[in-house]
This record gives structure tokens, sequence and C-alpha cells, in this order.
């Protein structure tokens, strides 16, 4: 949904520092689904958050960023789809 939108990162990075744990919590859910590498501190930042929810919200950003990571490398290894032609 928000994979790149790479212009909302430098705002969400911001909102990590929101006073309400809410907007922390989702701006690192949201970070997590971009998937972009500048997020890494800031989402680093976001585990030792004293609010529980934002501390886990971060570890899922960092778990789907992981995932993201794997399946774009796993799809580049991937070998050329083999099967019928069609004319074009």
């Amino acid at each position: 949904m928000f994979r790149g939108e790479l212009g909302m990162v430098p705002l969400l990075h911001e909102l990590l520092g929101d006073k309400s744990p809410q907007v922390r919590a989702r701006s690192a859910l949201i970070l997590g689904q971009i998937a972009c590498p500048s997020s890494t501190e800031p989402l680093a930042a976001a585990l030792t958050d004293p609010e529980r929810a934002v501390r886990v919200a971060g570890k899922l950003a960092r778990y789907s960023r992981f995932i993201s990571e794997r399946r774009r490398e796993d799809t580049a290894t991937l070998p050329p789809a083999s099967g019928p032609s069609f004319p074009r």
C-alpha cells in the first residue's frame, strides 16, 4: 500500500518523536511497510520508546523490512519462467 512512497519518509521520521504513542506506533508500522533504508536508525530508536506499543510496532516494522528484503533477494535469484510461449 505505501511501498514506494519515499516522499513520506521524512515526515514519518519526525512523527516517531510525536507526543502521542499511537502516532509514534503507526509511524513505525508505516515505515516498516515502506522499507526505506534511511529508516534503520529511526526504527532502532523506536525499540527503546517508553511505551510498549511503540516498541512492539518498531519490532514489527523491522521484521516487515526484513521480510521485504528477503522477498526481493528471493525473487532476484529466481530463474526465468519456462513454459509455453505465446505468439505476440
